[in-house]
């Protein structure tokens, strides 16, 4: 009685006032700061809160205790070594909100030790280990108490449920033989009324997945809920082959996604190496991040390496890496083999100045916890600057870290918590009786590593379970199965001390990766100590911000410093240089040249034409014909200026104007100068026609405008629908790439998906165009003129057709050479637009500078003559020769004028000036001419009798013959 009172004495002040439990709202949760060696005080009342206090419940012999198991199934004991004890003791549990308690015991399964396989001794490896135990002993404390200030959720929860929580820690000495006997003596050699060592309802454990995938086995056989803080194989995740385990820590898959997300979000690129060690780890990882990279476009390439690999064949295993060309890597390896796959890949050349590694193995305790000491200048130094570790320890300045750190310095500074976390570590093993688990206060100043958060929030997730399955446990002493505990846990979420903690109960009995904050440590040297030493750690750059659910700078962070010592980030891949086809300057100036001279020459011509527009073979070519020629050929000519544009003096949005301006211009020019050439053949042969029959015919300007307004409309018309519906872009097509698939050589082209409706379109009608030109030209090829263009119109089209016959198929097969082609198109345009310039203008250019002209003689207004060169020939009927007088002289006949031309002027101003005369005009002219010429031949029959001597006869007869 004595013991029991000094117990009940330490642990309550006071009892619990009548009327029940405390009342404890969500806004006065209870923080270890209020904790003493005695309780903790509230306004309501003082109860139990040592964090020995339900061990030694435990060993108080005025304990009662009554197993709780699975009640029988048809009269069968279903029972196989997962039991629970409600406990009773009024002086222990007075002051509690309970009168009677249900105890769940915990067991901690961690890796304290490890076997060396070269001596085959253990030697410690407890750091980490203590840390995770630690924060459970924290976490069960939190649960018994309902302390709410890490865990909202466990905020007054020991008033809601009557469940609580004892423990103890098993050293696994990282073997899963070890684990699993522990594990299997507990459940089998421990009988369900052992109350000092009973048998476990739910685990905690394992560290390394070797050890959990053994334990799980076991556990889903027997019925009990695992839950591991720290294995992350994705192994793990067989929800058939493991139905009772889950985990707080994500599975490696998280990891992999998130590198790749990195590495997309953060520099963009899409080609990247992985370097991986040949374990069931490495592999399931690396096959994460080549499916994860596949699905985003991203190209990878893996090499693997053993563990226990000699130089060589890790050299080898990165000589691979380096043939790839790529510049960032991602690292799959242990901090055993850090320095040695760092200092390899220095001397390969894959790693420093240029490259960039994300290690995603456990390398987080090694830089971003604590510090490495590396040789300094080696290769391993330079291989280690600007590496990037990819880990999920937490860092201060988020909220819930900077918490739980919080929390985890107090257990430091309190006694009672320090005495009882070393007294719960597990004994040393036979074999180093020496071993010493147990740590001082310094320990908690240093900050929690990821094990300590996790193992946390997984013993506060089994309490807020194990709460939840009772209550809605309809089964005698509201027990509840493992099943229903595992099936409350992975279904209710919570904000725990490493953020809010999910799991993917879909998919899997894991945490959701994403609701994890993970880090981008940046590993650089810190300090050089002495000449041959340098000092790496890890600065926290980049976080994965579980709620935007993207990488982002960490708050107050600087920018990330890479191996070269700037803050730019290596190139993707090796440096390239792109050979860009396009026109060459030398054609461009070819180019812009020759539209310069037919530009010109058609502003000239149309100058010329104005200021010679009164004289008299201008008046007769119809001046107006001759303007619409210059401004077609000016239009027309203006095309060859886009055609010299590319992206080496625009930009792309200029060159695609350019694209569809080249067309506009050389159709819209094309249409005018040859609905005038063909308008005025059109007309001279219409006149001919009619002339031969003596008909009347009146030729009006809307006769000459008509065929010109309907190819305009319809060239205007396809123009606006291929500028609206598919126009003609600018852009740049490879023509040969590299083994990273990058553009080494490209052309730059006008292109269009949609085109070729409308170009086929606009060619059909102005090559038809074309076409009704020639048959027109060679129609008037027989009139005869003195200075008509019928001819030379003939030959301008003729010349023009020619060009286009052999210039558009030598377009379209010099696609690949755009200097080539846009000569090509520029001459041809050039050509066509010369063509109807030199041919129309220069011979009445020629005609009117050498003075020659029809003019009417001063001395006889019945005859005209003519100074231009005459048609050699006989003169057809109605144009027969005269003669004004004849002197006699002997036997000699002298002719005294020459012949008169009327009908032959006549017949030539027809063919010529078809303005001033119509078929009407012309056959009364021809009649006077008839009745002239036989007048003449009338009077020279009354001269030839007049003659003497037969050879004077002789010869004039001949003369008349031959007249």
């Amino acid at each position: 009685p004595g013991a029991i009172t000094e117990v009940v004495r330490r642990h309550c002040r006071s009892s619990r006032p009548a009327g029940g439990a405390m009342d404890i709202t969500d806004n006065e949760v209870m923080t270890e700061g209020d904790v003493s060696e005695s309780g903790i005080v509230n306004g309501a009342g003082v109860y139990p809160s040592s964090f020995s206090f339900y061990d030694e419940l435990r060993s108080s012999p005025r304990s009662t205790f009554r197993p709780v198991q699975s009640p029988p199934t048809n009269g069968v004991d279903t029972a196989r070594g997962r039991t629970m004890h409600i406990a009773s003791n009024p002086e222990m549990l007075g002051g509690g909100p309970f009168e009677s308690v249900t105890m769940c015991h915990v067991p901690i399964f961690l890796r304290y030790t490890e076997n060396d396989e070269v001596s085959e001794k253990l030697h410690d490896v407890s750091s980490a280990s203590y840390g995770g135990a630690a924060g459970a002993l924290l976490a069960i404390h939190h649960f018994n108490n309902g302390i709410g200030s890490i865990v909202k959720d466990l905020g007054g929860i020991n008033e809601r449920c009557n469940i609580r929580f004892t423990t103890e820690v098993i050293d696994t000495q990282s073997s899963p033989i070890v684990a699993v006997q522990s594990l299997t003596d507990m459940i089998a050699s421990r009988e369900k009324t052992d109350i000092q060592s009973p048998q476990p309802c739910a685990v905690m454990g394992a560290a390394l997945y070797t050890v959990s995938r053994s334990m799980a086995t076991v556990a889903g056989v027997y019925d009990i809920l695992q839950v591991s803080p720290s294995s992350s194989s994705m192994s793990l995740d067989s929800m058939l082959q493991y139905p009772l385990f889950s985990r707080t820590h994500p599975s490696d898959e998280a990891k992999g996604l998130l590198a790749v997300e990195y590495f997309e979000s953060i520099f963009g690129i899409k080609n990247f190496g992985v370097l991986f060690v040949n374990s069931e780890q490495g592999i399931s990882l690396q096959k994460t991040i080549v499916d994860s990279a596949a699905k985003r476009g991203m190209a990878v390439r893996t090499v693997s390496f053993e563990a226990d690999s000699d130089a060589s064949s890790l050299r080898n295993s990165l000589v691979q890496l380096k043939e790839t060309g790529f510049n960032y890597f991602v690292g799959v390896f242990f901090p055993f083999s850090y320095e040695t796959v760092m200092a390899t890949a220095a001397d390969v050349g894959v790693a420093g100045e240029g490259k960039y590694w994300l290690a995603t193995g456990h390398l987080a305790e090694t830089f971003a916890a604590g510090n490495k000491t590396i040789v300094a200048g080696s290769k391993a130094s330079q291989g280690s600057r600007g590496v990037g570790v990819l880990h999920d320890d937490g860092e201060y300045g988020l909220p819930h870290y900077d918490n739980f750190a919080n929390h985890w310095r107090r257990l430091g500074r309190n006694q009672e918590a320090l005495e009882y976390i070393n007294s719960m570590q597990p004994s040393p093993p036979e074999s180093a009786p020496s071993m010493n688990f147990t740590r001082t206060a310094d320990y908690f100043d240093l900050r929690p590593s990821h094990y300590s958060q996790f193992s946390f929030d997984a013993i506060a997730g089994m309490g807020i379970a194990a709460c939840r399955a009772a209550q809605a446990s309809n089964r005698p002493d509201n027990y509840f199965t493992g099943k229903e505990h595992h099936q409350r846990f992975v279904s209710h979420p919570f904000d725990g001390a490493t953020g809010h903690v999910t799991f993917t109960a879909n998919a899997s009995f894991s945490r959701d990766g994403k609701s994890t904050n993970y880090f981008l440590s940046e590993i650089n040297e810190i300090d050089r100590p002495t000449r041959n030493t340098s000092i790496f750690s890890g600065t926290t750059r980049m976080y994965y911000d579980t709620k935007q659910e993207i990488w982002t700078q960490f708050p107050g962070a600087s920018s990330y410093v890479y191996a070269d010592g700037t803050t730019t980030p290596p190139s993707e891949l090796p440096p390239y240089e792109e050979v860009e086809y396009g026109v060459t300057a030398p054609v461009q100036v070819v180019c812009f040249t020759l539209a310069a001279i037919a530009i010109s020459m058609s502003i000239a011509m149309a100058a010329y034409v104005y200021a010679k527009r009164a004289h008299e073979i201008i008046a007769a070519s119809q001046p107006p014909f001759l303007y619409m020629l210059c401004v077609g050929t000016l239009v027309m000519s203006s095309a060859i200026i886009p055609v010299a544009i590319d992206d080496s003096i625009a930009t792309p949005a200029g060159c695609s104007v350019a694209c569809m301006a080249k067309i506009w211009l050389a159709s819209i020019g094309f249409t005018i100068t040859f609905s005038a050439l063909f308008s005025k053949t059109l007309r001279i042969n219409k006149l001919l026609r009619k002339a031969r029959g003596c008909q009347r015919v009146t030729i009006t300007p809307g006769d000459v405008i008509k065929p010109f307004l309907i190819l305009l409309f319809i060239n205007v018309m396809l123009l606006a629908l291929w500028t609206a519906l598919a126009p003609l872009t600018f852009s740049r097509r490879g023509l040969e790439y590299d083994r990273f698939g990058r553009q080494i050589e490209s052309v730059g082209i006008c292109h269009s998906e949609g085109w070729l409706p409308y170009g086929i379109s606009l060619l059909v009608t102005n090559f038809a165009a074309l076409i009704l030109c020639i048959i027109e030209a060679y129609r008037a090829r027989n009139i005869q003129s003195e200075f008509s263009e019928s001819k030379y119109i003939g030959v301008a089209v003729v010349s023009i057709f020619q060009a286009l016959l052999f210039g558009i198929p030598l377009f379209f097969l010099t696609q690949s050479n755009p200097s080539s082609q846009s000569f090509i198109l520029a001459a041809v345009v050039f050509v066509c637009s010369m063509a109807v310039l030199l041919l129309i203008f220069v011979p009445k250019i020629i005609l009117i500078r050498t003075g020659v002209a029809t003019r009417r003689s001063p001395n006889n207004s019945d005859q005209e003559e003519s100074f231009v060169h005459r048609r050699q020939s006989k003169i057809p009927v109605g144009g027969v020769p005269t003669v004004s007088g004849v002197a006699a002289s002997g036997t000699t006949v002298r002719r005294s004028s020459s012949l008169p031309m009327s009908a032959v002027v006549l017949a030539s101003r027809i063919a010529t000036r078809d303005d001033i005369f119509d078929s009407e005009e012309r056959c009364e002219l021809l009649q006077q001419d008839l009745e002239k010429a036989n007048r003449r031949i009338s009077d020279l029959q009354l001269q030839i009798d007049e003659l003497k001597g037969p050879a004077e006869v002789h010869q004039t007869d001949a003369w008349i013959d031959e007249a």
